[in-house]
Protein backbone atom coordinates (compact mmCIF):
# COMPACT_ATOMS: atom_id res chain seq x y z
CA UNK A 1 0.00 0.00 0.00
CA UNK A 2 1.59 3.38 -0.78
CA UNK A 3 0.43 6.24 1.76
CA UNK A 4 1.13 10.18 0.90
CA UNK A 5 2.05 11.77 4.52
CA UNK A 6 0.57 15.31 3.79
CA UNK A 7 -2.78 13.72 3.21
CA UNK A 8 -2.63 9.88 3.61
CA UNK A 9 -1.63 8.04 6.66
CA UNK A 10 -1.35 3.98 6.58
CA UNK A 11 -3.80 2.49 9.31
CA UNK A 12 -0.31 1.60 11.32
CA UNK A 13 0.88 5.55 11.08
CA UNK A 14 3.64 4.60 8.61
CA UNK A 15 5.26 7.30 6.99
CA UNK A 16 9.11 7.64 5.69
CA UNK A 17 11.17 9.52 3.11
CA UNK A 18 13.39 8.19 0.61
CA UNK A 19 16.48 10.29 -0.39
CA UNK A 20 18.88 9.73 -3.14
CA UNK A 21 22.09 11.52 -3.75
CA UNK A 22 24.94 12.74 -1.45
CA UNK A 23 25.60 15.62 0.75
CA UNK A 24 28.06 18.50 -0.50
CA UNK A 25 29.02 21.59 1.33
CA UNK A 26 26.36 20.65 3.43
CA UNK A 27 23.77 20.82 0.33
CA UNK A 28 21.78 18.13 -1.38
CA UNK A 29 23.28 16.87 -4.71
CA UNK A 30 22.91 18.77 -7.84
CA UNK A 31 21.82 22.10 -5.73
CA UNK A 32 23.91 25.43 -6.09
CA UNK A 33 24.14 28.23 -4.19
CA UNK A 34 22.80 31.97 -5.98
CA UNK A 35 24.69 34.39 -5.52
CA UNK A 36 23.35 37.72 -3.74
CA UNK A 37 20.98 35.18 -1.44
CA UNK A 38 21.14 36.07 1.89
CA UNK A 39 21.53 32.66 4.03
CA UNK A 40 18.63 33.29 5.66
CA UNK A 41 17.04 33.53 2.14
CA UNK A 42 18.59 30.44 0.94
CA UNK A 43 17.67 28.61 4.48
CA UNK A 44 13.94 29.84 4.11
CA UNK A 45 14.42 27.91 0.50
CA UNK A 46 15.82 24.59 1.68
CA UNK A 47 13.21 24.22 4.25
CA UNK A 48 10.57 25.28 2.21
CA UNK A 49 11.73 22.99 -0.29
CA UNK A 50 12.22 20.20 2.52
CA UNK A 51 8.81 20.22 3.55
CA UNK A 52 7.24 20.00 -0.14
CA UNK A 53 9.09 16.44 -0.53
CA UNK A 54 8.47 15.30 3.53
CA UNK A 55 4.58 16.31 2.46
CA UNK A 56 4.86 14.39 -1.41
CA UNK A 57 6.89 11.68 -0.19
CA UNK A 58 5.39 8.55 -1.21
CA UNK A 59 6.24 5.12 0.74
CA UNK A 60 6.32 1.68 -0.16
CA UNK A 61 5.32 -0.73 2.46
CA UNK A 62 7.28 -3.84 2.06
CA UNK A 63 5.05 -6.59 1.32
CA UNK A 64 1.54 -5.21 1.00
CA UNK A 65 -0.12 -4.46 -3.04
CA UNK A 66 0.64 -1.14 -4.62
CA UNK A 67 -1.28 1.44 -5.43
CA UNK A 68 -1.46 5.19 -6.36
CA UNK A 69 -3.13 7.17 -2.95
CA UNK A 70 -7.07 8.13 -3.82
CA UNK A 71 -8.41 11.19 -3.63
CA UNK A 72 -11.62 12.68 -1.75
CA UNK A 73 -14.48 12.47 -1.29
CA UNK A 74 -13.82 9.21 0.39
CA UNK A 75 -16.38 7.05 2.54
CA UNK A 76 -15.43 4.08 5.02
CA UNK A 77 -16.97 1.53 7.27
CA UNK A 78 -16.23 -0.98 9.19
CA UNK A 79 -17.89 -4.76 10.16
CA UNK A 80 -20.14 -4.00 13.46
CA UNK A 81 -17.89 -6.95 15.67
CA UNK A 82 -16.96 -5.97 19.21
CA UNK A 83 -12.85 -5.81 17.19
CA UNK A 84 -14.15 -5.35 13.72
CA UNK A 85 -12.75 -8.22 11.18
CA UNK A 86 -13.45 -6.07 7.83
CA UNK A 87 -13.28 -2.61 6.23
CA UNK A 88 -15.07 -1.36 3.20
CA UNK A 89 -14.02 1.93 1.80
CA UNK A 90 -15.67 3.87 -1.56
CA UNK A 91 -14.14 6.54 -3.54
CA UNK A 92 -16.76 8.13 -5.78
CA UNK A 93 -14.51 9.48 -8.22
CA UNK A 94 -13.60 6.36 -10.76
CA UNK A 95 -16.21 4.48 -8.24
CA UNK A 96 -13.94 2.43 -6.66
CA UNK A 97 -14.90 0.33 -4.02
CA UNK A 98 -12.59 -2.06 -2.00
CA UNK A 99 -13.27 -4.61 0.71
CA UNK A 100 -10.72 -5.68 3.27
CA UNK A 101 -10.75 -8.46 5.74
CA UNK A 102 -8.56 -7.40 8.23
CA UNK A 103 -8.37 -10.45 10.82
CA UNK A 104 -7.31 -13.94 10.23
CA UNK A 105 -10.04 -15.47 11.96
CA UNK A 106 -11.24 -18.03 9.50
CA UNK A 107 -14.34 -15.32 8.78
CA UNK A 108 -14.47 -13.57 5.31
CA UNK A 109 -15.11 -10.09 4.49
CA UNK A 110 -18.38 -9.92 2.59
CA UNK A 111 -20.23 -6.77 0.96
CA UNK A 112 -22.74 -6.58 -1.06
CA UNK A 113 -23.98 -3.09 -3.23
CA UNK A 114 -27.47 -2.17 -4.17
CA UNK A 115 -28.79 1.20 -5.88
CA UNK A 116 -31.22 3.28 -3.48
CA UNK A 117 -32.09 5.71 -5.86
CA UNK A 118 -32.96 2.87 -8.86
CA UNK A 119 -35.22 0.79 -6.02
CA UNK A 120 -32.84 -0.96 -4.04
CA UNK A 121 -31.69 -2.37 -6.70
CA UNK A 122 -29.23 -5.32 -6.49
CA UNK A 123 -24.81 -4.13 -8.41
CA UNK A 124 -22.56 -6.50 -6.93
CA UNK A 125 -20.85 -8.55 -4.44
CA UNK A 126 -17.44 -8.88 -3.25
CA UNK A 127 -15.40 -11.19 -1.33
CA UNK A 128 -12.37 -11.05 1.17
CA UNK A 129 -10.48 -13.79 3.25
CA UNK A 130 -7.60 -13.75 5.11
CA UNK A 131 -5.75 -11.45 7.38
CA UNK A 132 -4.86 -8.09 4.96
CA UNK A 133 -6.78 -9.98 1.97
CA UNK A 134 -8.38 -7.03 -0.02
CA UNK A 135 -10.84 -6.98 -3.26
CA UNK A 136 -11.73 -4.10 -5.29
CA UNK A 137 -14.48 -2.78 -7.51
CA UNK A 138 -13.85 0.13 -9.78
CA UNK A 139 -15.92 1.96 -13.08
CA UNK A 140 -12.78 1.20 -15.31
CA UNK A 141 -13.61 -3.16 -14.89
CA UNK A 142 -17.44 -1.39 -16.37
CA UNK A 143 -21.10 -3.28 -15.60
CA UNK A 144 -21.72 -3.99 -13.01
CA UNK A 145 -18.92 -1.55 -11.08
CA UNK A 146 -19.57 1.42 -13.08
CA UNK A 147 -22.25 2.86 -10.46
CA UNK A 148 -24.51 5.89 -11.75
CA UNK A 149 -23.24 9.34 -10.40
CA UNK A 150 -25.72 11.21 -8.31
CA UNK A 151 -27.40 8.16 -7.14
CA UNK A 152 -27.42 6.89 -3.45
CA UNK A 153 -25.81 3.57 -2.95
CA UNK A 154 -26.69 1.21 0.17
CA UNK A 155 -23.51 -0.84 1.29
CA UNK A 156 -24.02 -3.64 3.24
CA UNK A 157 -20.66 -5.18 4.85
CA UNK A 158 -20.66 -8.23 7.09
CA UNK A 159 -18.00 -11.56 8.00
CA UNK A 160 -19.57 -14.84 7.50
CA UNK A 161 -17.92 -18.47 8.77
CA UNK A 162 -19.54 -21.24 6.30
CA UNK A 163 -21.77 -19.30 4.84
CA UNK A 164 -23.90 -18.03 8.05
CA UNK A 165 -23.38 -14.16 8.81
CA UNK A 166 -21.03 -13.84 12.38
CA UNK A 167 -23.36 -11.98 14.48
CA UNK A 168 -22.96 -8.93 15.11
CA UNK A 169 -20.75 -8.21 11.97
CA UNK A 170 -23.32 -6.90 9.86
CA UNK A 171 -23.66 -2.98 9.26
CA UNK A 172 -25.03 -1.15 6.10
CA UNK A 173 -24.53 2.72 5.37
CA UNK A 174 -25.99 4.94 2.38
CA UNK A 175 -23.32 7.29 0.14
CA UNK A 176 -24.05 8.94 -2.72
CA UNK A 177 -21.88 8.67 -5.81
CA UNK A 178 -20.99 12.81 -6.25
CA UNK A 179 -17.35 12.71 -7.65
CA UNK A 180 -16.99 16.23 -6.11
CA UNK A 181 -17.91 16.41 -2.94
CA UNK A 182 -19.44 14.26 -0.47
CA UNK A 183 -23.42 14.20 0.10
CA UNK A 184 -25.73 12.52 2.30
CA UNK A 185 -28.37 10.15 0.52
CA UNK A 186 -31.42 12.25 1.54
Amino acid sequence: MLTKQAAYMSDTGSAGIVTTGSIRDGRPAGTRMNRGQSMKTRTAKSLAAAFVALTAAVVAVPGQAQAAPLADPHYWMYTDDDNPGGRVDFWPNGDIVQLCDLQADGARAELNIYDATAGGVFKYHLEASGNGSCSTGRASLGAPFDLAEGHCFRFNISLTDNGQVVNPSFDQAHWRNYNDATANCG
